[in-house]
């Protein structure tokens, strides 16, 4: 065999490559003949036999494990599909709340609006009244027949009085 300093780095590879492959032989050949003689004897020994009980045991103790969990986040699943769900119907609801509590207000602002224009033309008139009692001439507010029994004006006079009161 020649010497290592006269072998290039590619031999000296190959042959440490060999002396690997050779030793990985003799190791498969040992645990073969480690292999028939367990056959020979019909059995492995009480340790292996142990261990592997043990690792059967580990593993069916990590699938119910797993199995355990598997249900678990099937029940949670299903909870969040159910509170989705809730959530979806509570804000459909909600949003029907509020469109309805905003066309109340509309509705609300349309009469505040008349009332104060209402207010605001009885005012005119009470201080036409005060300046010069003479000037106000029946025609500027008697426009039309009446069409309200003296009942109807004192229920409408107090309803006009409460809701002033309400908005003051």
């Amino acid at each position: 065999m020649p010497s290592r300093s006269t072998e290039g780095p590619k031999s000296e590879f190959m042959r440490e490559e060999l002396e690997r492959a050779q030793q990985a032989l003799a190791d498969a050949e040992r645990q073969l003949e480690d292999f028939k003689a367990r056959e020979e004897g019909k059995g492995l020994d009480v340790n292996e036999v142990t261990q592997r009980e043990g690792a059967r045991a580990q593993l069916e103790a990590k699938d119910n494990i797993i199995a355990a969990q598997n249900a678990r986040l099937e029940e949670l699943s299903r909870e969040a599909k159910e509170v989705a769900a809730q959530a979806h119907a509570v804000n459909h609801e909600m949003g029907e709340t509020i469109r309805r509590q905003e066309q109340e207000a509309e509705k609300l602002r349309a009469k505040i609006a008349e009332l104060e224009v209402r207010v605001d033309n009885g005012s005119k008139l009470l201080e036409m009244g005060t300046q010069d009692p003479n000037r106000i001439q029946p025609e500027s507010f008697l426009v039309k027949a009446d069409s309200f029994s003296d009942e109807d004006v004192v229920s409408l006079v107090q309803s006009l009085n409460a809701e002033i009161f309400h908005l003051a």
